[in-house]
Order: C-alpha cells, then sequence, then structure tokens
C-alpha cells in the first residue's frame, strides 16, 4: 500500500513539476515573439514609407517623361531568303525606328560553330540589305544557341 501511495504521490509531483516548467518556459517564447513581432512591424512601416519615398522621386524625376510605343515590321522575303541558305536554322528580320532613326536587324540562327562562315554570312547580308534599305542602319547578327558569332552592322 505505501508503494502505491508513494507511486501516485510521485507521479503527481512529477506532473505538477512538468507542467509549472512548462509555463515558465513559455513566457520568455511569448515575450521574445512579441518583441519580434513588434520589430517586424515596425520594420515594415519603415519599408512602406521607405518605399513610398522612393515611388514619389521616381515620379518626380519621369514627369513629363514620353513614353512611346515599339513599332516593327517584318520583312517576310528576306527572312525565307536567309533560311534557304544552307546551315541557316532560323532568321528575324525586323525594320523599326528609334530615337528618329530608322534600323534593320536581322538575327541568323545557324548550326555550324565556324566564325569565317558567320563573318562572310553577316558581311553579305548587311550589304545586301543596306543596298535595299540605304537611309537605314542596318544590324546583322549570326547566332549560335544565342552565342554571338558574327555581327556587322552598316551606318
Amino acid at each position: 500500500m505505501k508503494k502505491v501511495f508513494y507511486s501516485s504521490a510521485l507521479a503527481a509531483a512529477l506532473l505538477l513539476g512538468a507542467c509549472s516548467s512548462e509555463d515558465a518556459s513559455e513566457e520568455p517564447k511569448t515575450e521574445a515573439a512579441d518583441k519580434a513581432k513588434d520589430k517586424d512591424t515596425d520594420t515594415e512601416t519603415v519599408t512602406k514609407e521607405t518605399n513610398t519615398k522612393v515611388e514619389e522621386k521616381i515620379a518626380k524625376k519621369n514627369e513629363g517623361a514620353v513614353e512611346k510605343e515599339a513599332n516593327f515590321k517584318t520583312d517576310d522575303d528576306v527572312k525565307k531568303a536567309i533560311e534557304k541558305e544552307k546551315g541557316v536554322d532560323s532568321a528575324n528580320v525586323l525594320v523599326t525606328e528609334a530615337n528618329g532613326k530608322e534600323y534593320v536587324m536581322v538575327d541568323i540562327t545557324v548550326s555550324y560553330d565556324s566564325k569565317a562562315k558567320a563573318k562572310k554570312l553577316a558581311a553579305t547580308y548587311a550589304k545586301d540589305l543596306k543596298k535595299q534599305h540605304a537611309k537605314k542602319i542596318v544590324d546583322v547578327r549570326v547566332l549560335l544557341n544565342q552565342d554571338v558569332l558574327a555581327q556587322k552592322t552598316i551606318k
């Protein structure tokens, strides 16, 4: 009978001890969490104020700026002619105007890794396009997997 009494008393003491230590450890966590939460709220307020000030500065700086839409035209005849070349995977030909100047921009994607061939191809089409578009700036790029192998610009 004494063993049952002592074991019950020990279990009750352990239970009370565990519960009381749990409450003590929760309070500092809560206070720390509250402090951290207050700090985050303060940081958010400062960040919002800073963002608002920066946005106002940018708006003042851009005041009076005119936004222009890009007007591109494609030249499908030239595109088809370029794509008939041996080793050419695709081509894009854009005719546009920017800052008061007219441009003919050509990107040719090839399947070979020869800079000599790429330079020759770029020079050939740059000269031909300059004859067709004498008043425009002609820019021809030859690409292999988004890397520029050759580029020829004629003003």
